[in-house]
């Protein structure tokens, strides 16, 4: 096979797949052919569907790493809570709305898939990339959400301080590391203050959780659900798996099943003992 016919046989098996990747991801919303149409050409702003099922708006981004958190959440299921998990939250669910803390909540989808499960829920978000922030409020507000679902659009941190932060990164934004280029310079907010009185603490803040995990007040916060994707970046020892289960029997957790993605990056759920 010539040069030429390797491209182009490269080039027909990525567009296949773009447009199967395409099709299964419009299954999350209502108006499939426009999700399917915008994702293949490509369009760029900000696009607003109803979720499939239920009455809920959701606000993305096309050909960015928006789509793939719809599938992740909508389609994969990465925050459906495990049978031990689920029955601690539906015990909760009955007497009052949940309490839920989102750190780290990029465009909103966390906080989407509580609703459609539990109909109900006090939430706050912390955003510190301002273009997440936008399509998250606009999310909020399309779905007259502004009084049980607070936008706090800082770093969540165990200290109030400016630091350097990579912005533009879509779910990936994180806290700069030293010597990173194109940083800015934004807010983090002691996050304690908003952990009082929490049914569940959903954390993906790519690499920020050690601070919090690690400080003294964390334990005595008593949360009774805690689903977290836990880094390498900002780990305080070398083996970031042994670490987090450390930290967290410390605090009083026993640990569900990991799902480790490579070393050192993975996700679990842990219920207060």
């Amino acid at each position: 096979m010539s040069a030429l016919a390797g491209r182009l046989k490269r080039a027909a098996a990525d567009e296949r797949y773009r447009w199967s990747e395409a099709i299964a991801r419009s299954a999350v919303v209502g108006d499939r052919g426009r999700f399917v149409a915008r994702e293949l050409l490509r369009r760029d702003g900000v696009a607003r569907y109803a979720l499939r099922g239920s009455q809920l708006l959701v606000h993305v981004r096309h050909d960015t790493g928006d789509i793939a958190g719809l599938r992740e959440i909508f389609l994969n299921g990465n925050y459906d809570p495990p049978p031990a998990v689920a029955a601690v939250l539906e015990q909760r669910a009955r007497e009052r709305p949940l309490r839920i803390a989102d750190l780290g909540a990029n465009i909103g989808l966390f906080p989407l898939s509580v609703l459609a499960r539990y109909g109900r829920a006090q939430v706050v978000s912390y955003e510190p990339d301002p273009a997440n922030a936008r399509v998250l409020d606009l999310t909020r507000r399309a779905n007259g959400l502004q009084d049980s679902w607070e936008l706090v659009e800082a770093c969540a941190g165990a200290s109030s301080r400016r630091v350097a932060f990579r912005t533009g990164l879509h779910m990936e934004s994180r806290v700069a590391e030293p010597g990173d280029e194109g940083a800015v310079e934004l807010e983090m907010v002691d996050v304690f203050g908003h952990l009082e009185g929490l049914d569940w603490l959903k954390m993906d803040i790519e690499g920020g959780e050690w601070e919090i995990l690690a400080d003294a007040r964390f334990a005595a916060l008593e949360i009774p659900v805690i689903a977290l994707e836990y880094h390498p970046l900002g780990c305080p020892a070398p083996d970031a798996k042994a670490e987090i289960a450390r930290l967290l029997d410390a605090a009083g957790y026993r640990i569900e099943p990991y799902a480790e993605r490579s070393p050192g990056l993975g996700e679990l759920w842990a219920l207060r003992r």
